[in-house]
């Protein structure tokens, strides 16, 4: 297996693909472990952040389409013409 060499924050890939971060944070959250491509960083303030490998990217997308249709639909609708 490759290694990570980068990854994703929630905000740029529901930017990327025309999410709300909030919703697809939590569907990560709920749905994604770490061998899926989800990574947990932690800051000097204890924040803590969910990120996703190009793995992790995929994965959400995938369980967005299957499950969260009505998510899904949102994203094609913000899509540009």
């Amino acid at each position: 297996m490759a290694a990570i060499t980068h990854i994703f924050t929630i905000d740029l890939i529901a930017k990327r693909f025309g999410y709300h971060n909030d919703q697809i944070a939590d569907i990560a959250y709920d749905q994604l472990k770490p061998e899926d491509g989800l990574i947990w960083v932690h800051d000097l303030d204890g924040k803590e952040t969910i990120e996703l490998s190009q793995d992790g990217i995929e994965a959400l997308i995938e369980i967005i389409e299957d499950q969260y249709p009505q998510i899904a639909k949102q994203s094609q609708d913000n899509s540009p013409k």
